[in-house]
């Protein structure tokens, strides 16, 4: 599949702190898999996830949010609150938050 593809070409890129080459693979991602599988699917919310750990190492905090909090609601609710992909998630959304506090509190 084209779009996992890409998502593992996002990885790699991210493994190698590559993250501007890591966000183009994973909107490319995105782009296929919100068509083929809708905005609330557990492997789109994988790749809403992984972008937006992409924008967080890349210190943009706020695109990261965004990512991460739709990563959090499209697995709450195709996988269930309690689900551990959705707990991480939710971890992830508490995390950038705390990092945009952080920012904020250094201006």
């Amino acid at each position: 599949d084209v779009a996992i593809g890409y998502g593992d070409m996002g990885l790699l890129y991210h493994m190698k702190k590559d993250y501007d080459g890591a966000v183009e693979m994973h909107k490319k991602s995105i782009a296929i898999q919100e068509k083929s599988l809708g905005k609330y699917h557990a492997d789109t919310a994988s790749v809403y996830q992984n972008l937006g750990g992409a924008y967080y190492e890349k210190g943009d905090y706020k695109k990261a949010l965004d990512l991460v909090k739709k990563a959090y609601t499209a697995y709450k609710k195709t996988l269930g609150e309690d689900h551990p992909k959705t707990n991480t998630s939710k971890q992830w959304v508490d995390i950038v938050e705390e990092a945009i506090l952080n920012e904020q509190m250094q201006q």
